[in-house]
This record gives C-alpha cells, structure tokens and sequence, in this order.
C-alpha cells in the first residue's frame, strides 16, 4: 500500500460536486453540533451569545464580615457561571471558524466570492 497517499479532499467546483460536497457538509457541520442551526431547525435555538462579566461587590459598602463573605461568595459562584458559558461560546466560535475555513478550502473561488459574504452567518451562506 502507497503511505504517500494523499487523502482525497472533496471540492465543489460545478453543481455536479453538490451533491457529494454537500454531504460532507452536513457530515463537518453535525461534528461541530452547528446542523441544526444551519438548517434552521427551531430545536436548535439560537447561538451563544458573549456572555457578561459578573459585577464584583463593592466590599466598601459592606458593614460585616459576614455580609463580605457572603458577597464574595456569591461572585465567586457567579464567576464560575461567568467561566462555564464563557467557554461554550469560545467552542461554539471556533466550531464555527472550523466550518467557515472548510467551506473557503473546498469550494471554488467564484462560489466563495458569489455567496460567501464574511458580513453573514453560516446560516445565511447555506440558505436557499
């Protein structure tokens, strides 16, 4: 057997590539749990947004020890929260990163520039 073969990378150059193209599409987009969304299936819902900073307490304010503890507490927790939708919307980006790249890297020129306008989203680009 060749080691040296390379591996066959499919590519949409004329409509007779869609079909096999779009289904390595949807096979690249369901890997990255995006399928849904693309397809604008309601189950999917929306996309992560950038979540907010908790706001630290202002420990001035606070007479007692207690009232600090429990203030530090509670943004300790609310930071954690903060951290944990933090990095869903990191992987949902770079999911999304992933397929744009794959897209630009296996169709041609002309349908990139044709339907692939950077100011959409995926959702839009595969739209009918």
């Amino acid at each position: 057997m060749d080691t040296n073969t390379k591996k066959m990378e499919v590519l949409l150059n004329n409509p007779q590539d869609w079909s096999i193209w779009n289904n390595k599409f949807h096979a690249h987009a369901c890997d990255r749990k995006l399928w849904l969304w693309i397809a604008n299936d309601p189950a999917a819902g929306l996309l992560k947004r950038f979540p907010a900073e908790p706001v630290p307490p202002n420990f001035a304010e606070l007479q007692t020890a207690p009232e600090r503890d429990r203030a530090q507490k509670e943004y300790s927790q609310q930071w954690q929260i903060y951290t944990h939708h933090f990095r869903l919307y990191e992987k949902q980006e770079d999911s999304l990163r992933e397929l744009r790249d794959w897209i630009s890297k296996t169709i041609c020129h002309t349908y990139y520039q044709t339907c692939c306008n950077p100011d959409e989203s995926l959702r839009v680009w595969c739209s009918d």
